[in-house]
């Protein structure tokens, strides 16, 4: 039993039982998750559920081939078959990446620009030595492409790096301590998100190095490859990142940017370019070149100032960046690109950057849907495109000719924002124009024509090239329309130019000249009018059409053929007055208007109209108190943007059109019909029905589809349009597969398995800059091979959105600012992509060209511009192209999210473009894109896929399974996107026998089996629970059995008894006893129930048994019937049969808590209920917004008002606030009132806690602020304004429970004329309750009111106080950045800290400073100890202490003042610094640094304000000049006079500015220490000077006596007591003296220690005998020399100087002789300040003199030539002129033995070519070496690839049979060596020459020919190749074999097996035997078979001729 009682331990059974409940629930809940979102998690996991399933077939079911295959040796396509069946050629992936990466090379660096080229800085000259800067110049740290879902996430795996490539052909070195100290991490991409993670939002850091940093590491190195210093830039762009935010928002994290731009200069970018030409300058560097790796343009203006010899554009490259960057700056490619976007000097000057950033509602209706930012559902922004059509280069260049023609108010200030005349200025603004860039070479443009063909037009233009390098250039076209008075009337604009064509020319020659020309639709003719006719119209008007070299240059070729000079204004685009040049314009005239012509589509004939009145502000209802003013050219200066657009949203049709649904109904189609599902209705089709390989080339609109569409089922309908995690489902019923997607657009983003390696192309604005349609689709074949060997059927790209502005986070995915380039872009790439079966959605439809609040925000615009600019590129792709997917985007247009936008998506894609392919959204995680409702009026507007679809029922549209109108259009989604499919390379390997078997993930396998194994261990502990609780209780019963007293225990007999009918008292059958009382029976039953039966006894010693069992088996019972029916049928949405319908519930009516005293609506706007839907002020469709922190509207009182976010104040605390309104009404009126405040922790009546009154009657509103962190707009009901003045006051108790910040008013009214305004409301006056008993002056030294300037100071004796709070602005704060909710800067132990003020003083003399600072914890701590304060530079202590908190706690917001001290100013400017850094502040303090005060008896004392032409300075540190640069001082430099001072205030000139520079310093090596052969000699690396002499102690010729050297640690150890001497033979070439030194480790640690009391210094002279000793002064004490602290002492060495001492020509001996006194290690003993030149070296131990040694000569060996003995190597003495062949001078040899005679094979002249082109001879000799025929020659016949003869190649190609046929002429019959030139046939491996070509002769006379076989080895590794020649273009003569030839003509052929490819180029014959001689023949020469007619009679005189 004991054993039984622990194995059933009830408390161990109870716990697994709840273990394995709990585990099988969460098993049930997990399968029921994983099914919801098995899409998502297939995604995650990898995993393509569908598996195709196909019969063996010889049909080619390969659609679309790949161009790279894998061949066998016979040159047969090798195939496999997979598991499903599938048969398929093997893919050659290297090769296909081979091709990618060379046409990517060629396309990236086609399209970099060269911005400007001083002095022909580029290209750079070969055997150069390169600086390369920046750190962007790491692999790591390159930005290949941007980043987001586009980024292709580049590791540099299979290509080279920057410094590998440059190195890699021999041509340039790089220097390798500069490039390894740059960091390898990612750190310019870090990421910052200062909107919080729900708002899926980024900025960017750029963590440039610093350049003391770069200097500090490899500045020595700079000299040594000082060719050229190339600085490095990037700059990203991201999905979710634009680039308009601030740099200094996070101090901590700031780059310190110009106008804290992040497209600007970084202060470290700054610091380096400045030093680098200051270098230059200096000499170090030669040049410096500038390169910009960016998807944007950069800011200008701080650059353009810099004089940088050379700047070039590259773009973000992909992996090819590196060697397209190679290739420009070398020139191997002359650059050719062109600017796809103006570059401004700054970046705001764009009309379009008003209006660009994150704008919010300024009001908004309660009645909006709610903000969900985690599903990324914005309702609450917007962006208004004011600009109009007016982007980029349209802006610039039309408001340019307006200036010229001298009206429109184009010269006004409005939009001048780098100018500084307050006038607009063209070159102010823009730096280079659209269309700009330079080449290495000139080109000359002429014979400008234009040629009508119809309605279009052709325009020609000659090109030639002027200059001295082969280059190309694109040819640009743009037009003028005419800006007429209609235009004016109604609201259209034109620019001065469009592009409308462009071609690339040729790579021309110098001096080529070639004719070019453009075709122009005359469509671009078209105008679309959004107000008046309502579609495009054709205008009469002057238009013309020019050539330009960029588009400012087209607008001055058209004011010139207008007659507008430079007179006129007419500048070029550097500024200097431009005639243009009339002759390359032309005028064409449109006489009539033409309001019909393109009204009509002309791919569709349907109605061009107005599609998008809902997204103009103007035109839509709900704006329709909001009008704006669009930019106009009519007034350029009335009509350009002031300030944002600010919009609210409380119009009802506006919040109504918000809505995520606008209700079904009013989509519905009354004649829409159900359609079929599941039915096949083909007769023909068989019993497997209709499969979609059938319908692989059939038109869209075939009626066969309908049969098809008949077999899906409703399930695979709405999983076909609802289900897309980057995977399109596979149908089965028409054996459709499943297509995986991946993002693009610059390559496929992730890692494809097949393939192995990420591939990234070019990125967008690259391509378009090349200007080359041909070259980019190229690209984009490559790109779909990428895909098609990936698997990879349909990629998210490519981006066709515009370039608005220069912030736009994506500009690097997206073209161009122009729509038409980017649309002929887009179409290229559309084009190449799906010529290899790729699906492709451009992206994104439309107006996405912000990425802040992209999800949802509201995007205005009007019809013209949409048209026009935005869908001008997928207009292009669309009917041109093609194109066979598009991508709507995240936002709204208007209110309308695009892919509910049925003017979009049906009546223009579809309607007016012909559009047949499929629209998928971009990732579907908002709420507005996922509800049931909005996905049904989605699918009917024409949206047909869902990316990240969810499986939710109700996602699937499951509400509409029934509703006709829904299922209809799914129907036709489903049609598209199979049109698609069947139409695409996912058909590959499908035939009609294919099948699709979708096969469950694994995981849910592992689910199913988690549940069995648990249920079932659920069930044994249930049991086992169970058993424990019967076992307890059995022993429990036994166990009080055994215990109770003996009289109460009854056998069993007795139990028995009693029941059988009688009791122990005598009496039966239930009597009485005699006394007849009621007595209990023994048994404790009552008599009168005749006691209990054993069963009912059982039943109640059991009772708790029995409830535990009981209660477990329902438990049990409930689970079961819960769980197995979810476990074995996923659940069920149908209800089971009941008993009849339940009663109704009883409907409780709600009562409105909330409503509102005048007009009864429900202030509550968090209550749903149908009573309270009417909410007060909703009929209001007009009204005011009023920020609380403007200073017209706030009376500020004692309020703490947050300067540092100007848009709220807030109640703190500790202190009542009040704010003050005064709102002039025009009339007597009700208004709704609405209050902003922050939500607090507590639920607040609002009017409670915050006193509200208007015109000074209280209001009493149920209005209440829930709790919660974000801005609550409270519903304060509705007031009574009167005519004229109006107040609202606001008060706050400050009661420390209840603080609110409040942010603002609204107002709303109806009615469009009413006004209400704002009235400046009086400064309440400021009482000071801190007033000193003494003096009377305030003692809050915190705070700033008027009123409280006189502050208390008793002890100073002065109460003038001057307060300078660090809150304005104008204190420069280096450290942590203000702390709002402190009013304060945070100054703590661990951070750095520096506060700085400039004072102007009107004194000079003493004043007292003090400080106000919060309170710390530390005590008697010195201000000035806590905080490095200098004035004017120099450092002040004082005996201030810092105030102390009372409570023991640190109290950041009170604060107290702290007297400093005196300190002297200066009359005028002073500079006073507060600096703190981590090691400075050693107490762990931390305090809040608010104010510094000035106290002074007289003097007044401001912000110091410099005065007109005042000093810009910029400091310039000291750097030290070295042995081969200058240095310089430190000084300052006015960037605005160019002065210089020594001082950082300007006031002490450097007048000679060549005291600046300090000269070079011999002595100063910064150069790396070079140790010549002879292992002494050691110099500078930089200079090559002399450093020392340096003598090895490990060498053997040292002689050490003591103890032993050891070897191991290279040391000679000098010991304690031990007598330890070292001795060196130094030799001298002559007498001189020199320093001497030792290289020692320590003596000491803390003591100094005289060296020569250590050890003693003798040498004795060449020739003497006597030795002189040498005493040394020296201090040995390694503390004070910086040994590190990682190293010991004995191990730690430095070089110390002994003495300077005497050295005789000849043999020195010199000792070291330790006295044993210390301790050390020796190394090296060295010689350095040598005089006279004298050279040193290792010498020996004289030798007793016997006789004359030998002077030995070396003479180095010398081949012997065809002309010219040689010799072998020897040494030859010249006292006693003898030879000998070694260097000791032992091994004598005769002057026979060293000649070498003649070597007639070694030919030391040059080759020389006879007039007959075949033989060639040696110059020297004129020995034939032997007869050369040039395949070139028209007498090679070649068979199979053709003649390259440009290149002068005979390609022998794989799998080409290529045949190489000669007939060779010989005098006599001979033999002769047979030599091929060919190129390399491989790289890697060794071919032999006979397995790729074989060789046959038939010699003259005979017909079978002798076949030859080489051994030859022909790799090309072996053979010395350079690594600037590709291994097809190096050559060398190959050795093939010795063969015969007879006189006359011998057929020699070559045959290729078509098993390598390798280039030819001649057939060669040397050692040709007596004396033969060999000359060309031709076929008609040769007898035998192949003979011809014409013989030559010398050849065939004595033959028959052939018949």
């Amino acid at each position: 039993m004991k054993v039984l009682l622990k194995i059933f331990n009830r408390y161990l059974w109870i716990l697994l039982s709840v273990f394995f409940v709990i585990a099988f629930v969460v098993l049930i809940v997990g399968e029921s998750f994983a099914r919801e979102n098995e899409n998502n998690l297939n995604y995650a996991l990898g995993i393509n559920p569908w598996q195709m399933q196909t019969s063996e077939t010889t049909e080619d079911t390969e659609y679309v081939k790949s161009n790279y295959v894998k061949k066998d040796a016979d040159g047969n396509i090798l195939y496999q078959t997979d598991e499903s069946g599938v048969r398929s050629q093997v893919y050659d992936n290297e090769a296909m990446r081979e091709a990618s990466m060379e046409i990517s090379r060629k396309a990236a660096a086609d399209g970099a620009v060269l911005l400007w080229n001083n002095d022909d800085a580029l290209p750079l000259a070969e055997n150069s030595a390169l600086s390369f800067f920046g750190v962007s110049s790491r692999a790591n740290n390159w930005g290949y492409t941007g980043m987001g879902s586009g980024n292709v996430s580049v590791t540099k795996t299979d290509f080279m790096d920057l410094k590998e490539q440059f190195e890699s052909e021999g041509k340039y070195t790089v220097n390798p301590t500069l490039y390894d100290s740059y960091p390898v991490a990612q750190q310019w991409k870090q990421v910052l998100n200062p909107y919080g993670d729900d708002n899926h939002y980024r900025e960017f850091m750029i963590n440039e190095k610093a350049w003391s940093s770069v200097n500090a590491a490899a500045g020595q190195t700079f000299a040594s490859y000082g060719d050229a210093a190339i600085y490095f830039i990037s700059r990203t762009g991201s999905e979710d990142g634009d680039t308009w935010f601030d740099t200094s928002v996070y101090p901590e994290n700031n780059d310190n940017n110009v106008d804290n731009n992040y497209l600007d200069l970084a202060e470290n970018e700054i610091d380096t370019i400045e030093a680098l030409i200051s270098l230059r300058d200096a000499g170090t560097f030669e040049k410096v070149i500038l390169v910009l790796n960016t998807g944007t343009p950069m800011q200008m203006k701080t650059i353009s100032t810099y004089d940088i010899d050379a700047c070039l554009w590259v773009g973000m490259g992909g992996n090819a960046s590196f060697g397209a960057v190679y290739d420009v700056l070398s020139g191997k490619v002359n650059p050719s690109g062109r600017l796809a976007d103006t570059y401004a000097y700054n970046g705001d000057s764009a009309p379009s950057t008003v209006n660009t950033g994150a704008f919010e509602f300024t009001r908004s209706s309660a009645g909006l849907p709610a903000e969900n930012r985690g599903s990324n559902s914005y309702n609450h922004a917007y962006i208004v495109y004011q600009e109009g059509i007016y982007v980029g280069y349209r802006y610039y260049e039309t408001r340019y000719e307006d200036s010229v023609l001298g009206g429109r108010n184009a010269d006004g200030a409005a939009g001048q924002v780098n100018g500084k005349d307050g006038s607009w200025d063209y070159n102010e603004e823009v730096l280079f124009p659209f269309g700009y860039g330079l080449s290495y070479t000139d080109f000359e443009f002429s014979d400008f024509a234009v040629t009508e063909n119809g309605d279009d037009y052709t325009v020609s233009v000659s090109v030639k090239n002027t200059g001295g390098k082969a280059g190309s250039v694109p040819v640009q076209i743009y037009l003028q329309k005419p800006y007429t008075d209609y235009d004016e009337e109604n609201g259209i604009e034109k620019a001065a130019a469009e592009l409308v064509g462009f071609a690339k020319t040729d790579v021309l020659a110098p001096d080529e000249k070639k004719t070019y020309t453009v075709d122009v639709d005359g469509s671009e003719f078209k105008t679309y009018d959004s107000y008046n006719k309502k579609t495009y119209i054709l205008e009469k008007g002057d238009y013309y059409l020019a050539f330009g070299e960029n588009a400012h240059d087209a607008v001055n070729n058209i004011l010139a053929a207008k007659g507008y000079d430079s007179a006129d204004g007419m500048t070029d685009i550097y500024g200097q007055p431009d005639n243009g040049d009339k002759t390359f314009a032309h005028k064409i005239t449109v006489s009539e208007n033409d309001y019909e012509k393109y009204s009509v589509s002309e791919y569709t004939q349907e109605e061009v109209t107005n599609r998008f009145d809902d997204t103009d502000i103007n035109l839509y209802a709900g704006t329709a108190n909001q009008k704006i003013t669009y930019l106009s050219r009519k007034d350029w200066n009335g009509t350009y943007p002031s300030s944002e657009v600010k919009m609210t949203a409380v119009n009802n049709i506006f919040v109504k059109d918000m809505q995520y649904s606008s209700g079904i109904e009013n989509w519905k189609d009354p004649d829409a019909e159900m359609p079929t599902y599941g039915t096949v209705t083909n007769e023909q089709a068989g019993k497997d029905g209709l499969k979609l390989i059938m319908f692989r080339g059939l038109e869209y609109d075939n009626p066969n589809w309908d049969d098809l569409l008949d077999q899906l089922t409703w399930e695979e309908t709405v999983k076909l349009c609802g289900i897309s995690n980057h995977l399109i489902q596979a149908v089965k019923s028409v054996s459709s597969p499943s297509v995986v997607a991946h993002d693009g657009p610059a390559g496929v983003k992730d890692v494809q398995e097949k393939v192995g390696t990420l591939m990234a192309f070019p990125c967008g604005v690259l391509l378009a800059s090349t200007f080359d349609e041909a070259l980019v689709e190229e690209v984009c074949v490559a790109f779909g091979h990428e895909m098609l060997h990936g698997g990879c059927g349909e990629i998210y790209g490519t981006g066709a959105g515009l370039h608005r502005s220069v912030y736009g986070g994506r500009n690097w995915e997206y073209f161009s600012e122009d729509g038409y380039l980017s649309g002929r872009t887009l179409c290229a790439e559309v084009k190449g992509l799906q010529s290899m079966g790729a699906i492709v959605n451009i992206k994104h439809l439309v107006l996405n060209d912000q990425e802040i609040y992209r999800c949802g925000i509201t995007t205005w615009a009007n019809e013209q511009t949409i048209r026009e600019l935005y869908l001008k590129a997928f207009e292009a792709a669309v009917t041109e192209a093609k194109a066979n997917g598009v991508m709507s985007s995240l936002n709204r247009l208007g209110c309308t999210w695009v892919g509910r936008h049925k003017g979009l998506l049906t009546d223009l894609l579809r309607g007016e473009w012909g559009f047949e392919g499929f629209v998928e959204t971009d990732s579907a995680t908002g709420l507005y894109m996922r509800l049931g409702e909005c996905r049904a009026e989605a699918v009917i507007a024409g949206n047909d896929l869902w990316l990240r679809g969810a499986d939710d029922d109700s996602e699937l549209w499951g509400d509409f399974k029934n509703d006709p109108t829904v299922a209809q259009a799914l129907r036709e989604s489903a049609h598209r996107i199979l049109y698609v499919v069947a139409n695409s390379a996912a058909m590959n390997g499908i035939d009609s026998s294919t099948k699709f078997v979708y096969v469950e993930p694994w995981y849910f396998g592992a689910i199913f089996a988690g549940q069995t194994v648990t249920g079932v261990l659920m069930g044994v502990s249930l049991a086992g629970m169970i058993a424990a609780f019967v076992l307890y209780f059995i022993v429990k019963a036994r166990a009080e059995k055994r215990c109770a007293p003996a009289e109460d225990r009854v056998t069993d007999r007795e139990n028995d008894a009693r029941s059988a009918g009688g009791s122990d008292g005598g009496t039966t059958g239930g009597g009485s006893s005699d006394n007849g009382s009621a007595e209990m029976s023994p048994g404790g039953e009552p008599p009168e129930n005749g006691g209990r039966s054993r069963f009912a006894e059982w039943l109640a010693k059991h009772r708790k048994l029995l409830i535990v069992v009981g209660t477990a088996i329902v438990a049990a019972i409930v689970i079961v019937a819960v769980v197995v029916p979810i476990a074995t049928c996923g659940g069920t949405s149908e209800p089971g049969p009941g008993p009849g319908p339940e009663p109704p519930p009883s409907v409780e009516t709600h009562e409105c808590e909330h409503k509102c005293p005048i007009c009864g609506g429900c202030l509550d706007a968090d209550c749903t209920d149908e009573a309270c839907a009417v909410k007060c002020g909703d009929s209001y469709l007009y009204g005011e917004t009023f920020n609380a922190a403007e200073e017209l509207n706030v009376a500020k009182t004692s309020l703490t008002y947050d300067k540092t976010k100007a848009y709220y104040v807030g109640f703190s605390k500790s202190n009542e606030g009040a704010v003050s309104y005064k709102l002039n009404a025009d009339k007597d009126m009700t208004v709704n009132l609405t209050a902003s405040v922050y939500k607090n922790t507590a639920e607040d009546v609002f009017t409670d806690v915050i006193t509200t009154s208007v015109n000074g009657v209280e209001l009493d509103r149920p209005s209440v602020i829930y709790p919660g962190s974000d801005v609550a707009n409270i519903n304060l009901g509705c007031i009574e304004l009167v005519s004229g003045e109006n107040t609202i006051n606001f008060v706050a108790e400050g009661d420390g429970e209840h603080v609110h910040e409040f942010l603002g008013i609204s107002v709303a009214y109806d009615g469009a004329d009413t006004v209400v305004s704002l009235l400046p409301a009086e400064q309440v006056p400021h009482t000071c309750d801190s007033e000193c008993e003494v003096c009377g002056g305030c003692t809050d030294f915190s705070c700033l009111n008027p009123g409280c300037e006189y502050k208390c100071d008793c002890d100073s004796g002065t109460h003038n106080a001057h307060i300078f709070t660090v809150l304005d602005e104008r204190a420069d704060n280096h450290g942590r950045g203000i702390n709002a909710e402190i009013d304060g800067v945070g100054c703590s132990w661990d951070k750095e800290t520096r506060i700085t003020y400039e004072i102007d003083s009107s004194i000079e003399g003493t004043v007292r400073l003090g400080v106000v600072v919060s309170h710390d914890v530390k005590t008697d701590l010195k201000f000035t100890d806590q905080f490095v304060l200098t004035v004017n530079g120099t450092r002040v202590h004082g005996d201030g202490t810092m105030p102390v908190s009372e409570t023991g706690l640190r109290e950041w917001n009170d604060y107290a003042m702290t007297i400093v001290g005196d300190i002297t100013l200066k009359k005028g400017r002073n500079v006073i610094d507060f600096s703190q850094t981590p090691k400075k502040n050693v107490t762990n303090a931390a305090y809040n640094f608010q104010s510094m005060i000035i106290f002074s008896e007289s003097g007044e004392f401001g912000w110091y304000a410099p005065e007109a032409g005042e000093h810009n300075l910029r400091h310039v540190p000291a750097v030290a000049a070295t042995c081969v640069g200058t240095g310089n001082i430190e000084y300052w430099r006015c960037d605005d006079c160019g002065k210089y001072f020594s001082d950082e205030y300007g006031e002490t000139e450097i007048t000679d500015t060549s005291s600046v520079i300090v000269p070079v310093d011999p002595d100063n090596h910064t150069g790396s220490e070079t140790v010549a052969d002879d292992g002494v000699t050691v110099t500078c690396s930089d200079c090559n000077a002399l450093l020392r002499y340096n003598f090895n102690g490990m060498d053997e010729r040292c002689i050490f006596e003591g103890a032993e050297k050891n070897t191991d640690e290279q040391l000679l150890p000098g010991k304690n007591n031990v007598m330890t001497t070292i001795t060196y033979y130094i030799v001298s070439d002559k007498d001189t003296t020199a320093t001497m030194l030792v290289n020692c480790s320590a003596i000491a640690t803390k003591w100094e220690v005289e060296f020569y009391k250590t050890w003693g210094v003798e040498i004795t002279p060449s020739g003497e005998t006597n030795p002189v000793s040498y005493q040394s002064e020296t201090i040995h004490h390694y503390e004070n020399q910086g040994k590190p602290d990682d190293v010991d002492r004995f191990h730690w060495f430095m070089y110390e100087e002994v003495a300077t001492v005497t050295l005789k020509a000849g043999v020195n001996k010199v000792r070291l002789i330790g006295t044993g006194k210390e301790q050390l290690n020796f190394r090296d003993l060295a010689f350095g300040n040598v005089a006279d030149g004298a050279k040193l070296s290792w010498g020996t131990e004289p030798a007793p003199e016997v006789g004359d040694e030998h002077e030995l000569v070396h003479v180095p060996a010398v081949a012997a030539t065809c002309t010219e003995t040689g010799n072998i190597e020897y040494w030859y003495c010249d006292d006693c002129d003898k030879y000998y062949s070694d260097e000791n001078g032992t091994d004598e040899i005769s002057a026979t033995d060293i000649a070498l005679p003649v070597d007639p094979d070694n030919h030391g002249g040059e080759e020389v070519t006879a007039s007959d082109g075949v033989t060639v001879t040696c110059s020297a000799c004129n020995t034939l070496i032997r007869y050369n025929f040039n395949g070139m020659d028209e007498r090679c016949i070649f068979e199979g690839a053709e003649k390259n003869t440009d290149e002068q190649l005979l390609p022998g190609k794989n799998n080409v049979m290529t045949t190489i046929t000669y007939y060779i002429v010989s005098d006599k019959d001979t033999t002769a060596t047979m030599l091929v030139n060919c190129s390399a046939i491989a790289t890697k491996w060794e071919v032999e020459f006979y397995k790729t070509w074989g060789v046959e002769i038939t010699p003259s006379g005979e017909t079978n020919p002798v076949s030859y076989q080489s051994e030859t080895i022909h790799h090309y590794e072996n053979q010395g190749k350079p690594d600037d020649v590709d291994r097809f273009h190096w050559f060398m003569y190959e050795e093939v074999a010795t063969v015969t030839l007879k006189a006359g003509v011998n057929k020699v052929r070559l045959i290729g097996t078509g098993k390598e490819q390798l280039n030819f180029r001649d057939l060669a014959f040397g050692n040709v035997a007596d004396g033969a001689k060999l000359s060309w023949g031709t076929g008609s020469e040769a007898t035998g078979p192949d003979a011809g007619s014409g013989a030559e009679d010398t050849v065939l005189q004595d033959k028959e001729q052939p018949k």
